[in-house]
Formats: C-alpha cells, sequence, structure tokens
C-alpha cells in the first residue's frame, strides 16, 4: 500500500509541476498579437513555454523597435515604437514583427537574409514580403542566421 502511495504522489507532483511549466506570461498588446501568431504559423516555432512580452514603448529617435530577449532562449522581449508604427503600412508592420521576432526567438543577426537587414523597406508588397520570409526560412534551416 506505501509503494501505491507514493506512486501516487509522485504522479500528483508531475502534474503539478507539468502545470506550472505550461503557465508562463503570455504580455502582448492586441494590436501586435496576429502579427505574432502569423509569425508563430509561418516559421512553425511556439512561444509556448517561454516567458513573452510584446508591448508598445517608445524608443530611441529613428529605432522603431527592440528585441532585448535575444540570447536568451527563456524570454522573448519586444518593445515596439507606437509612433512610428502608426505610420506603417501594414505589410511593414508585419516586416518590423517578424524582424524583431527572428532576432529575439531565433537569435538571427543583422544582413543574413533580407529580412535581416537593418532597415524596412519603403516599397514593400505582399509578394516582397512574402519572398523575403521564404529566404529567411532557408537560412534558418541552414543554420547561417547566426553568421
Amino acid at each position: 500500500m506505501k509503494t501505491v502511495a507514493k506512486w501516487g504522489f509522485y504522479i500528483i507532483l508531475i502534474i503539478l509541476f507539468r502545470m506550472v511549466n505550461d503557465y508562463v506570461p503570455r504580455d502582448i498588446d492586441s494590436e501586435l498579437l496576429p502579427y505574432v501568431e502569423s509569425f508563430e504559423k509561418w516559421t512553425g516555432t511556439k512561444l509556448q513555454g517561454r516567458y513573452y512580452s510584446i508591448k508598445f514603448a517608445r524608443q530611441y529617435p529613428g529605432v522603431a523597435a527592440v528585441a532585448l530577449g535575444m540570447n536568451n532562449d527563456d524570454a522573448v522581449i519586444v518593445r515596439v515604437d507606437p509612433i512610428i508604427w502608426a505610420r506603417l503600412s501594414k505589410q511593414q508592420r508585419s516586416w518590423l514583427v517578424y524582424h524583431e521576432l527572428a532576432h529575439d526567438v531565433h537569435n538571427s543577426i543583422h544582413d543574413t537574409s533580407f529580412l535581416m537587414n537593418r532597415s524596412i523597406p519603403v516599397f514593400l508588397t505582399d509578394q516582397i514580403l512574402e519572398a523575403a520570409k521564404d529566404q529567411y526560412l532557408i537560412t534558418l534551416r541552414n543554420g547561417t542566421n547566426k553568421i
């Protein structure tokens, strides 16, 4: 009987640890959420199980966003400047969020793909964005996003 009680205790303990591990704060501004979900979908990367905070916050002049959690695999922390955001097209907004999440989630560095260029393209169509995403996935698969 002691063995059964002992195993029951361990099973309950494992369940509790899994519940705690599954509950990680998700702090995303609602306007940014669709872009984050889109990034998760096309890269096949889930932010679940990590602490993440993706919010609007003023940045230094000329800085559209920052990836504060880069090189920290337990946290995704992105801050997007709301003033610059308001002036961007839908495609440019996607580009910006994808670029910062690529830094933060995959530790990608600048100039390893078109998506990882330092500036947001002024003229950006859906077709150009899709091509940049496809190219980024190739660099991700090849491991050349960090060189």
